[in-house]
């Protein structure tokens, strides 16, 4: 069997998996350091310090997310690795994500974040799902303090949790 065969039967294993049972399944992205660009406006805490506003390079060396999207119904679990180490979600901090679409042929999807009452707006597009290098597309927008857009990339791993291997506690 060749490589693009075995992409096929795998591609079809988990469009079945995903959308071929009557119970739900949860396709999760694992993900890792991220890497992009930030601009700053030169206001809030830099409206003082406006040379150190502007665009710069930004990114996550250290982090992670792990993003659980329920086939079923749509719910999405989000949670993250701070650069201080510490886990966040956003179920703590008072916030659901929001599945802005899914695309039912090459599994890409989008979501929609909001924190801090809208202050921090924060999209995220996984692209790529059922290839061998799948990658989240994340944008945060922030207003307040520290006025601000960024956009990342990271590399993620995709993985099938099949509903009957989920703990419902």
């Amino acid at each position: 069997m060749g490589m693009h065969s075995g992409a096929i039967v795998v591609a079809s294993a988990l469009l079945f998996s995903i959308f071929g049972k009557a119970h739900a399944d949860i396709l999760q992205m694992e993900c890792g350091m991220s890497s992009g660009h930030v601009y700053t406006a030169p206001e809030g805490l830099y409206a003082d310090n406006p040379e150190v506003a502007g665009w710069g390079k930004d990114g996550i060396p250290n982090g992670m997310s792990i993003f659980e999207l329920d086939t079923d119904t749509g719910d999405i679990a989000y949670r993250w690795k701070h650069f201080s180490g510490s886990w966040h979600s956003a179920e703590a901090e008072g916030t659901e994500p929001i599945l802005v679409s899914l695309d039912k042929e090459d599994f890409s999807w989008q979501i929609v974040t909001l924190f801090n009452d809208g202050d921090v707006v924060e999209v995220c597009t996984f692209a790529e799902v059922l290839e061998d290098d799948p990658k989240a597309l994340c944008t945060t927008s922030k207003n307040g303090l520290l006025t601000s857009a960024r956009v990342f990339v990271s590399a993620c791993k995709t993985t099938i949790v099949p509903a009957d291997w989920v703990r419902s506690d």
